[in-house]
């Protein structure tokens, strides 16, 4: 028994077997290590393809014929945002007779706000320049926001509201004060507010326009004003609304006779409408003394003219308020934006 545990043989397989182990642990190792380096190597790959993949669309998407692009586009129906994102030298918009893709006119004046600007806080939009906020937060609001607790409203860092004072009735045409409107400035004054306020117009007559505009006139009285007394144009989706039909002659007469009679009385005027408005149903040209308030709700706005408001949300969340209420960014006066700044749109 002696001789043979001491033996050679018997000795050499000992040394034999942890050789053969120990290079199984190692190829095991080299193998997970490979398995490893294939598998990050496969993720680089599949992201550079991605990255090409999206590149070459996008290559592919600028480069057909506009005819093409815009037949794939009446047959799939994206969004108007998502069309927009494609064209820096056109204004998109839908209209009855589908997509409108407008020319900008050069001879209009521009914005230079730098839409990078844009910064979200708290769910809200504000606007920035050289990291100091230059813009307001603000809200409008009228009966249809119900009872409004105005010091929980501020509170929540709502710097100014637009009330709407009055509207017209799209079907009879009858001129009525908002139910909510004196609860509402009343209200607002009190809690340290800043305030303008809106008429949600149907007139279809110049002396209908004047009326309005005297109904804010007289309803004003002993309040005083931080921000505009804005007309609001817009269609009612119902076919029997009044304005419908109007010409874009007849549309930007009212609004004109609105504003200077505004004007007139010591209040700084301003016009609500959403893109097809302002670029299809006004002539710009005539109204480029009045500020503008622009409503599209894109994650940044596409709008190339001169505006100093944008309503970017009809479903925020504020405090003091039940339900939904819509939120707005008003811009910087032109003479706090940087010399250099390029227009909208070109600011990349």
């Amino acid at each position: 028994m002696s001789q043979e545990r001491n033996s050679p043989r018997r000795r050499s397989r000992l040394p034999v077997f942890l050789l053969i182990l120990l290079n199984m642990i190692l190829c095991a190792a080299l193998i997970a290590v490979l398995v490893v380096n294939r598998r990050e190597m496969e993720r680089t790959v599949t992201a550079m393809q991605t990255t090409i993949d999206q590149q070459e669309a996008q290559l592919a998407i600028e480069t057909i014929p506009l005819a093409d692009f815009q037949d794939k586009v009446a047959r799939y129906n994206p969004s108007t945002e998502f069309i927009q994102s494609f064209f820096d030298d056109r204004i998109v918009y839908k209209d009855a007779t589908g997509v409108v893709y407008a020319p900008i006119d050069e001879a209009l004046p521009k914005n230079f706000y730098q839409w990078e600007n844009l910064t979200r806080v708290n769910g809200r939009l504000e606007y920035h320049v050289n990291g100091r906020q230059t813009g307001k937060v603000g809200i409008d609001v009228s009966k249809h926001q119900g009872e409004i607790d105005w010091e929980r409203v501020k509170a929540d860092g709502i710097d100014f509201a637009m009330l709407r004072l009055a509207y017209r009735g799209y079907g009879t045409g009858k001129l009525l004060l908002d139910e909510c409107f004196e609860e509402n400035i009343q209200g607002a004054t009190d809690a340290g507010m800043d305030i303008g306020v809106y008429v949600y117009s149907k007139a279809i007559t110049v002396e209908e326009a004047l009326e309005e505009a005297q109904l804010v006139i007289d309803s004003l009285e002993g309040y005083s004003l931080a921000y505009p007394v804005v007309i609001d144009v817009e269609e009612d989706p119902d076919p029997a609304d009044r304005i419908a039909g109007l010409s874009v002659r007849e549309y930007t007469d009212i609004v004109v006779a609105f504003c200077d009679a505004i004007r007139a009385e010591g209040y700084e005027p301003m016009i609500y409408a959403n893109t097809r408005w302002f670029v299809a149903k006004l002539d710009l040209s005539r109204l480029t003394g009045y500020k503008k308030w622009l409503a599209q709700y894109y994650q940044q706005p596409f709008f190339p003219y001169a505006l100093d408001m944008w309503q970017y949300s009809a479903s925020g969340k504020v405090d003091g308020i039940n339900g939904n209420v819509d939120l707005n960014v008003w811009f910087p006066d032109t003479a706090d934006l940087p010399a250099s700044a390029p227009p909208a749109g070109e600011a990349e």
